[in-house]
């Protein structure tokens, strides 16, 4: 072989080498690109998640009030009504979000079982509400009105402890969803 030959196929070979690594380190590139833009969608989901949970303790807290200062009478002021239907507007959000967690991060992702624990927690409390709508109207009965009081007392009992569940299920929701994209800041 003469050395015309040698390197036209030298030339050749190089030049398919650099077609190959310019391919390779553009597939790399665009891996990248797709892992930050997926953190980014990651972060955000998370962060409407937390804000949401934040919105719908401040709910919570003005049902704890008012079964505190208003025994016997929850669904009897129109603002009352208003906080039990912002915490069913918080329940539909809450719901919405859970599957956007989901997808993103899949169902058995800390974060996403946490969320859906404060989600439930905040589905039961709306259930316990509702059922105190009873008060409104108590039976003309004696026997039977003491059994809604009686039904009334244990829907506060189970909000109270829905209440708890909740607050410890948003602490662990925020240690999950920082830990899944939490900034990694130098010290």
């Amino acid at each position: 072989m003469d050395t015309a030959s040698v390197a036209v196929i030298a030339s050749s070979t190089v030049a398919v080498a650099a077609i190959g690594a310019g391919w390779l380190q553009h597939r790399g590139s665009l891996k990248h690109q797709r892992k930050l833009a997926d953190l980014g969608n990651v972060r955000d989901v998370l962060d409407d998640a937390a804000a949401l949970l934040h919105r719908v303790a401040y709910v919570l807290d003005d049902v704890r009030l008012a079964l505190t200062q208003y025994e016997g009478g929850f669904f009897r002021a129109e603002s009352r009504v208003e906080t039990y239907r912002k915490l069913e507007r918080c329940g539909q959000e809450c719901d919405a979000l859970r599957e956007r967690l989901a997808v993103r991060l899949g169902r058995r992702h800390e974060a996403v079982k946490t969320f859906a624990e404060a989600d439930e927690a905040v589905l039961t409390i709306y259930r316990a509400l509702g059922v105190i709508k009873l008060e409104v109207d108590p039976p003309p009965d004696p026997s039977a009105a003491k059994q809604v009081a009686t039904i009334v007392n244990a829907k506060r009992d189970e909000i109270t402890e829905q209440r708890v569940v909740f607050d410890e299920r948003r602490v662990d929701f925020m240690a999950a969803a920082h830990g899944t994209a939490g900034a990694e800041l130098p010290a």
